[in-house]
């Protein structure tokens, strides 16, 4: 709103591009987001789990 005074042409141009790497940037950082901490957080589940079901083995073993 700040460039309608300035320069009404480009304005729609720039709304435009901001509005499309906007949706880029939300895609891919939805995606990053989405992809990046659901992996690690089930690797790491099972790593915990394999540690306790490890540990619990050992401990009933000996």
């Amino acid at each position: 709103m700040d460039d309608d005074p300035a320069a009404p042409a480009s304005a729609p141009r720039r709304s435009d591009r901001i509005t499309l790497t906007d949706a880029k940037a939300h895609h891919l950082f939805r995606g990053r987001r989405a992809v990046s901490p659901r992996r690690p957080l089930g690797l790491v589940l099972i790593v915990l789990l394999a540690v306790i079901a490890l540990v619990l083995w050992i401990s009933t073993r000996t």
